[in-house]
């Protein structure tokens, strides 16, 4: 670790084992104490059989297993120092640590103001995954991608933090999917706001009570949330980033068994996506629709004998058993979730845009909007219909496609699009979380 001005270089008797070849150097050693463990074994079975002889020197095995004992003391006291060394190398690293981090969280507030005075977005999640990618590339310690990346990322919360609090909304009470989407997102120490429903969450943003919030979009196995596509149509937001996150549904009860359980709790959503499941496990037992799986597992956790369908975290939110993880009858069970409101996001390489369109009541209309992209090799991800509600039988397209609005392809796709169409609306173009293909929902 390299050290920071006013920050003392870390002096440890022993060297830590952060370098290439970790693994394969604790290896080694756990095979040599192995072959040591061996031999051992081997010496005490001689040891044994020689005391047991006839003739042989009196006492011999007593003073072996007193040599032993005392040993084993030595041992035992020459690696609590070597522990206690080690605790100390651990709290001096700490404190550089710490010193590293505040003088991190000092030049991130110096971004922030310079980020406002340009006008540039708080949350630029393109160099968040570059700085992640490149830390895993340098990385040749027991740290993998993974830890590297659930470190770092509280770290990046935290300089948002000295950056402008972003204050995120999301579609509650705690312990939703939603909640975990905008955790992902935006980290557990952004300001976080539940709010009963997505047109509360929508109304919040337009009026400025927030910066921006997260709200589901579409189920992989339950489709799109039409709810939320009339709110982007209505209230002419700007979309601005995308979470996709697996659902892993969880059976949450304080009942020590399936047979004590007698009413089964959750969102209807969610109820639908493990029908299966509880048609096999728990046939008969009444099953009650929630507004959310968050109320749901507070519920249960209330009521003997109720159990809730919820993510594992609401387990530990509501203090609920978690009886069963995974119940869903599709393992693949995906939602993704779009962010409303906030700055927009520069190009990445790998960014979706979607747009609303609303289309002149003439034959091949539709087929004459999607030209511009195919003339491009533009892909197409989603195609949605809404109704307008405003004029009878007129229907709003909602275009999902690769790529962002200020790439000069796009650009003029969207250029021509634009005349193909009565109105046009470019909701916004943000990072990419998956791999789309092209799905008619209409």
């Amino acid at each position: 670790m390299r050290a920071s001005a006013g920050t003392t270089p870390l002096r440890c008797s022993q060297s830590l084992p952060i370098r290439s070849g970790y693994a394969g150097k604790q290896a080694r050693r756990l095979r040599k104490w192995a072959r040591r463990r061996q031999l051992f074994s081997r010496f005490v079975r001689v040891l044994r059989k020689v005391a047991r002889r006839p003739g042989a020197p009196g006492g011999i095995w007593q003073r072996f297993s007193g040599a032993v004992a005392e040993a084993i003391r030595l041992f035992r006291e020459q690696m609590q120092n070597k522990i206690d060394n080690d605790r100390i190398c651990i709290d001096a690293i700490d404190r550089e640590i710490l010193a590293l981090l505040n003088r991190r969280c000092e030049l991130a507030g110096a971004i922030g103001i310079a980020k406002r005075q340009a006008g540039i977005a708080f949350v630029q999640t393109s160099c968040e995954e570059q700085i992640l990618a490149d830390l895993a590339a340098e990385s040749h310690g027991p740290l993998g991608a993974d830890e590297i990346a659930g470190i770092w990322n509280e770290i990046f919360a935290a300089n948002r933090l000295m950056q402008g609090k972003p204050l995120v909304g999301y579609l509650g009470p705690r312990g939703t999917y939603c909640e975990d989407a905008a955790l992902r997102e935006f980290g557990s120490v952004s300001l976080l706001t539940p709010f009963e429903s997505t047109d509360a969450a929508f109304e919040a943003v337009s009026t400025g009570v927030i910066e921006c919030a997260v709200v589901p979009v579409e189920n992989s196995t339950e489709g799109v949330v039409a709810r939320t596509l009339d709110l982007i149509g209505e209230a002419r937001l700007p979309v601005t980033g995308e979470v996709v996150i697996p659902i892993a549904h969880c059976l949450l009860t304080n009942a020590t068994e399936l047979a004590e359980i007698e009413c089964v709790l959750g969102h209807p959503q969610a109820l639908s996506q493990c029908r299966r499941w509880l048609d096999r496990n728990l046939p008969g037992v009444e099953r009650r629709a929630s507004p959310s799986n968050a109320r749901a597992a507070s519920a249960a956790a209330s009521t003997p004998g109720y159990a809730a369908i919820a993510g594992e975290r609401a387990a530990r939110l509501y203090d609920l058993g978690l009886m069963k993880r995974s119940i869903q009858d599709e393992p693949i069970n995906t939602t993704r979730f779009l962010v409303i409101g906030g700055q927009r996001k520069p190009p990445t390489g790998n960014d979706a845009t979607l747009i609303l369109a609303e289309l002149k009541n003439q034959p091949g209309s539709l087929s004459r909007l999607l030209a511009p992209l195919q003339q491009r090799g533009i892909s197409t991800l989603r195609i949605q219909s809404r109704p307008v509600r405003t004029t009878l039988w007129t229907y709003r397209f909602f275009l999902e496609f690769a790529g962002h609005q200020l790439d000069e392809a796009v650009s003029r796709a969207l250029a021509d699009m634009g005349q193909e169409s009565s109105s046009l609306f470019v909701a916004g173009s943000y990072p990419s979380r998956q791999a789309g293909v092209l799905e008619v929902f209409a």
